[in-house]
């Protein structure tokens, strides 16, 4: 019965405490570039957060959310252009626009406007972002919705 206890003890400390180890050689004659996948998204260097949202209510009243958020500090103006489209003959038709800016980091657009029955609707910001002269574009489709 000891015995058969201390092989458990040893098996378990064996399990419990081993590592692998790991080998490798360089060769020194050679060199080896790293490529650079081209896919890698780059982080915006004056903007944040983008967002575009739009909902419908059931008398055909088209709300319209864009929250552009930069950063405090680097951020010095954002500018914002936001179309309310409509999915017409297998294209989107832009049916209004919006446009604000303001010399803060964060800027919030909230209209609305009335819609026809049977579209399908949906919001696009193009969004400037300024470090003084330096700007930055970016553009967010919200998801469409049908009325």
């Amino acid at each position: 019965m000891k015995k058969r206890k201390n092989v458990l003890i040893v098996g378990l400390a064996l399990c419990l405490f081993t590592f692998p180890v790991f080998a490798g050689a360089e060769d020194i004659y050679t060199t080896t570039k790293m490529k650079i996948p081209l896919f890698v998204l780059q982080r915006m260097q004056y903007l944040s957060t983008a967002d575009a949202h739009l909902t419908i209510d059931s008398t055909g009243k088209a709300s319209i959310m864009c929250r552009i958020v930069g950063y405090r500090g680097t951020t010095s103006r954002i500018q914002a252009r936001v179309l309310l489209q409509q999915y017409t003959n297998g294209r989107w038709a832009s049916i209004r626009e919006f446009s604000e800016s303001t010399n803060f980091y964060q800027l919030i657009i909230s209209e609305s406007h009335r819609v026809s029955r049977g579209y399908a609707y949906r919001v696009l910001a193009t969004i400037q972002s300024y470090k003084g002269t330096d700007v930055e574009n970016k553009t967010v489709t919200s998801s469409s919705k049908y009325y």
